[in-house]
């Protein structure tokens, strides 16, 4: 009879154990059906308020969506790279502007008289003759007319050097100067100056009518009005008349 009672309070006490168990069970899936009843409520009154929000302000809202959509937008390293890329599309269409452009000279309308072989003539008849002369200059009427193979000489002047045909690194300046001249390496500068030199090299005239009738002499100095107006042959003779 004790062992048929102790196996029968045995037997109550599991009942027992086990209707709580149940219990407990039931009141934990009680619970997490609260929680989710609970969390599908705040999901939909989320849902609820962002439609209101899209109903109330849609472009703030494709705004946002913009942004959000593409990371890269905002950033600034990609807004450097933007800038950087804008700068080389101005530049190339600068550049490409300013070679289109028509291109200005210096002065307008540019020069004229620049002719082959470096030579430059300005005035009617200026070096007329020439022909293998190289880097010679003529300013003038006639200025340089007979000049066919000399170099280097410059005239500015009526006439200056006009019967020189081969003489080499003259310089004459003023009305008829050096007009007979077919030597080298004289300088005339004045009204007729040097004007009957013809094969004398090396001289220096500077004045009206200086050395004017030297012909053949060499080596002379003439400074002032008529000084050395008569020499003919004379050589490295030096004048100054004021």
């Amino acid at each position: 009879m004790q062992l048929q009672s102790c196996q029968t309070g045995n037997h109550h006490r599991t009942t027992a154990a086990r209707n709580r168990g149940s219990s407990c069970t039931l009141e934990r899936a009680g619970f997490k059906d609260s929680e989710d009843q609970r969390s599908n409520r705040g999901e939909q009154g989320s849902t609820q308020n962002h439609t209101q929000q899209l109903l109330r302000h849609p472009l703030k809202n494709q705004t946002q969506n913009m942004k959000t959509t593409d990371p890269s937008i905002g950033r600034p390293g990609n807004r450097s790279f933007h800038r950087h890329h804008l700068l080389r599309l101005t530049l190339t269409v600068t550049c490409i502007t300013l070679w289109i452009a028509p291109r200005v000279v210096a002065v307008n309308p540019p020069p004229d008289g620049g002719y082959p072989n470096r030579t430059t003539a300005e005035g009617q008849n200026a070096l007329f003759n020439l022909t293998t002369g190289i880097d010679n200059t003529a300013v003038g009427f006639a200025a340089l007319w007979n000049n066919t193979m000399g170099s280097y000489n410059t005239a500015a002047g009526e006439q200056t050097l006009y019967v020189n045909v081969s003489g080499n690194y003259n310089a004459a300046t003023g009305y008829r100067a050096l007009y007979s001249n077919i030597g080298s390496k004289n300088t005339a500068d004045g009204f007729r100056a040097l004007f009957s030199n013809t094969t004398g090299n090396q001289n220096t005239a500077s004045g009206f009518q200086a050395l004017y009738y030297n012909t053949d002499g060499e080596g002379n100095t003439a400074t002032g009005n008529l000084a050395l107006y008569k020499n003919v042959l004379g050589n490295s003779k030096h004048c100054h008349r004021i």
